[in-house]
């Protein structure tokens, strides 16, 4: 129980100091109907921070199944999701949008950054049932 809650200590003051223009996928072992299960639950959270349909969400290439599925919750739920190119204008860009999913033992952890704010949950599989590990993480404003 104590090395737990260590990990997760970590796992969320990293998730403080993550940075990154890019996004990544490094649990491998998470099933696509566990990724799901993460990506529904993070649209869920997002939603209130930020209205559907009233938010402009810029992402670049989602290539995993994790991004692909997170895009299109995103849309499914009403924002607006602008993939960027390079040849996108600066003034149709909206939130940028990045995400990590990664592991560390048993314990997973997804962070989503919007513009420069951050969510960060971290997730646990106990017999087979994958479940939050902890509550969300908010860095940043409530609103851009």
């Amino acid at each position: 129980m104590n090395r737990s809650f260590l990990v997760v200590i970590v796992f969320l003051i990293a998730g403080c100091a993550v940075k990154t223009e890019q996004n990544f996928n490094l649990a491998p072992k998470l099933t696509q109907v566990e990724q799901q299960q993460i990506v529904s639950d993070t649209v869920r959270k997002l939603t209130e921070f930020y209205l559907p349909a009233k938010t402009r969400l810029s992402v670049q290439a989602f290539e995993d199944t994790f991004g692909i599925s997170l895009l299109h919750n995103l849309r499914e739920q009403g924002y607006e999701v602008q993939e960027q190119t390079q040849n996108t204008p600066n003034d149709s860009i909206g939130l940028q949008v990045r995400y990590i999913l990664d592991q560390a033992g048993d314990l997973y952890r997804v962070t989503v950054m919007i513009g420069s704010n951050s969510l960060s949950r971290p997730y646990s599989e106990q017999n087979g049932v994958l479940t939050a590990a902890g509550c969300w993480v908010h860095k940043g404003n409530k609103h851009e």
